[in-house]
């Protein structure tokens, strides 16, 4: 099998390896951690499949991609059987795999692939049918992706995700949906809860990112069935393969609340609740190199700052302390700047915060 390997994410070059390379080929990428997002999405834009992302300690990731999808889809009897601890995925080619579902010849000798092996099992073709594939070719009706999504809908049964441990999904599928209807996509840092992480960890290979090695911004995944009410079944689409989703510190307003960590929303609910002037977190913003106890709290507390629904204060420690974080309601905190700051609760404020909480589900 012909490999090209490649050091960045160019998209003239990958392009290129891709009409360079045979029918199954490989093309092998190095890049910047920093560059995964757009590296992955030059890679998918390509028209390679079964991307899948390695990390060796020391060295930049490698994304392993295959070329051999394209040609026309032909009835030979086959069926794909999901082996995976998710509910469903979704592949390269838009194609939801859940249980068990019929795929055309194409897709079929995909599957059978060296990328999805242990994550897929695809049955022989049907002897007859593979016989008169050259002379008269039996058509595949491709045209199920509404059908599957509306049946992945009623499958899913919610419950609530706490979102507190990083982790990043390695593939080789686009994405995958949990039972719960939780959306993890390739190459993506999602919050999960510790108890699925761990299951993901040892199922499905994702990889555990301690918040002093998040190398981009951790995402709220989003929920299948609650995007599917929404907008139906193109909300699984991305626009642009090369389009970064959209990160938590971009959404506007009082929307970034949304997005917060369970922990730090009861920490905001009770601070009204109870009229209790200020919170305090101890750990470090996981962006600043060399911090210490990274904290994702801190990470999403100092967003809502930056957005002016909080105000921050760091309270002078001794040498080598552990970080801690003083925060207070948009314009309750005064005099921070001589030391010892005094509060005054903005009630009318307090309520539009709580309003905004109060539609998280």
């Amino acid at each position: 099998m012909k490999i090209i390997r490649l050091n960045a994410a160019n998209s003239a070059e990958t392009g290129r390896a891709y009409t360079e390379l045979p029918r199954w080929g490989v093309v092998e990428l190095s890049c910047n951690r920093k560059e995964l997002p757009k590296a992955l999405g030059t890679v998918e834009n390509a028209g390679f499949f079964g991307l899948n992302i390695k990390f060796k300690e020391g060295r930049s990731p490698l994304i392993v991609a295959y070329k051999g999808k394209d040609g026309p889809c032909f009835d030979t009897g086959r069926t794909a059987f999901y082996l995976g601890s998710a509910l469903a995925v979704l592949d390269d080619d838009n194609h939801f795999i859940y249980k068990s579902i019929r795929v055309c010849e194409k897709t079929g000798n995909v599957y059978a692939s060296k990328p999805y092996r242990g994550h897929l099992k695809v049955t022989r073709a049907d002897k007859k049918l593979l016989k008169t594939l050259a002379t008269d070719p039996v058509p595949f009706n491709c045209d199920t992706f509404e059908r599957d999504a509306a049946l992945l809908n009623k499958m899913i049964r919610y419950s609530e995700e706490k979102p507190e441990t990083p982790l990043l999904y390695p593939g080789p599928f686009k994405k995958i949906i949990l039972k719960n209807g939780t959306i993890l996509r390739r190459g993506e840092i999602s919050l999960v809860s510790s108890k699925t992480a761990r299951k993901l960890a040892r199922k499905e290979k994702c990889a555990r990112v301690l918040p002093e090695e998040l190398f981009a911004e951790p995402f709220i995944p989003a929920n299948f069935r609650e995007e599917y009410k929404k907008a139906g079944p193109l909300f699984i689409l991305d626009k642009a393969a090369t389009a970064a989703p959209k990160a938590v510190s971009r959404v506007s307003g009082f929307e970034k609340l949304a997005n917060i960590p369970g922990d730090l929303r009861v920490k905001l609910l009770s601070v009204i609740k109870h009229k209790i002037p200020y919170f305090v977190i101890t750990g470090s913003d996981p962006r600043i190199a060399g911090g210490c106890c990274p904290s994702i709290e801190v990470y999403f507390a100092n967003k809502l700052a930056k957005a002016g629904m909080l105000s921050s204060w760091m309270p002078p420690l001794s040498k080598d302390a552990c970080t801690m974080t003083v925060y207070a309601f948009k314009g309750e905190m005064q005099d921070a700047k001589k030391g010892e700051p005094k509060f005054t609760l903005n009630a009318a404020f307090r309520a539009k915060i709580l309003k905004h909480l109060r539609k998280i589900k």
